[in-house]
């Protein structure tokens, strides 16, 4: 795994195969930010981490400040691992080592979230719409990685897109 574009652009992700963990691929990543831009400001949270590549591709290209969480010892040690190496200040990030229901304590509000939830996940409909109505801020993009078409429609959102990286599905909902 790599970071495909920005200041980091190349270096790689660490990793280690484990069945409890998927992480997204390289090309699809690549897929996601080239809809979204080159550039990503403001704030991030990658919700279910992993390996932290949503998160660490947008500190690539310049987010003020990324959330990771994820409840899985083995990835935030990895993400850990991978922050230092590339020396990543610790003014712009935080990791969350907890379950995905700790978000819905959080004040922050973010201008894109990534959610990339295991592909068994069945809150999607409970956790998006907290997400798009409490996290999420004006204009702001929520990024949704599933391997299964997902419906929207009871979501007030301005614009929404989908991309088919087989076997993952991307939506892109923007406040």
């Amino acid at each position: 795994m790599r970071i495909v574009g920005g200041k980091y652009r190349h270096r790689l992700i660490n990793f280690v195969i484990d069945k409890d963990i998927r992480a997204s691929k390289d090309r699809v990543r690549e897929a996601v930010f080239n809809a979204l831009g080159q550039e990503i400001d403001g704030k991030v949270l990658d919700l279910f981490c992993g390996f932290g590549g949503y998160g660490l591709e947008s500190l690539s290209r310049n987010a003020s400040y990324v959330t990771f969480l994820d409840h899985n010892q083995v990835s935030i040690s990895c993400l850990k691992k991978t922050i230092q190496d590339l020396k990543i200040d610790k003014e712009q990030y935080e990791i969350i080592q907890d379950d995905f229901k700790h978000i819905y304590k959080s004040e922050k509000t973010y201008d894109y979230i990534f959610l990339d939830p295991p592909y068994k996940f069945e809150y999607y409909d409970e956790l998006i719409n907290f997400l798009f109505t409490k996290l999420l801020n004006k204009g702001g993009r929520i990024i949704i990685e599933s391997n299964h078409p997902l419906d929207f429609s009871s979501l007030n959102y301005k614009k929404s897109r989908q991309y088919i990286h087989r076997p993952a599905y991307i939506f892109i909902l923007e406040k």
